[in-house]
């Protein structure tokens, strides 16, 4: 059932399933995996960075564990272990070729920018669905923008940019968490999400 949910987008309906699942049968490393998945897709990486662990500790042997492991670590800030990762999924050569070229290619990019940015043609047709997550920005840092212009007066303008951005990836639940923050901070508590 989870992975059906997982497939329509329904990531809560598929950690609920997932979590079920490793509730159960906790050695079973794939649930852990999958979890893992649904949490990135949902926008919360840290969770999906302890279950990409825990699915490696189970035993889960493909590259793709490593690969997703490391995008949950760029996007918490933590690029040397984020590299680290992608290293063990470009050298481990235990998955398909596209797998562990794209990790390849990710070790790469982040060597020479040290950020995780890329254009459509970039991402490869099985990681299309992982691209909005792959290029979004780095909500730590946006906060701390977010609070100094607060403090600057400029509280309007940055609920008017965190609603774009919104709009653009309404699946990241971190940008819609910010807002919410801004607002209680300016007291419109009714507006917070």
């Amino acid at each position: 059932r989870g992975w059906y949910e997982y497939q329509k987008s329904n990531y809560a309906e598929a950690i609920r399933a997932f979590q079920l699942a490793v509730e159960q049968n906790p050695l079973y490393a794939e649930h852990h995996y999958r979890l893992g998945m649904s949490y990135l897709r949902a926008g919360l990486p840290r969770f999906a960075l302890y279950k990409f662990d825990d699915a490696l500790s189970a035993g889960y042997e493909y590259s793709r564990a490593h690969l997703f492991k490391a995008i949950a670590l760029l996007r918490l800030g933590s690029f040397n272990e984020g590299e680290n990762a992608l290293r063990r999924a470009s050298d481990s050569g235990k998955d398909n070729s596209s797998i562990t070229g794209f990790a390849a290619y990710l070790l790469n990019k982040i060597k020479t920018s040290r950020k995780l940015t890329l254009s459509p043609d970039e991402i490869p047709k099985e990681f299309a669905d992982i691209a909005v997550f792959l290029n979004r920005v780095d909500s730590n840092r946006e906060m701390t923008i977010s609070f100094s212009k607060i403090r600057q007066g400029k509280a309007e303008t940055i609920i008017k940019r965190l609603n774009e951005r919104i709009e653009k990836d309404p699946e990241n639940y971190e940008l819609y968490h910010l807002l919410s923050i801004v607002h209680i901070l300016l007291n419109r508590e009714d507006l917070a999400m």
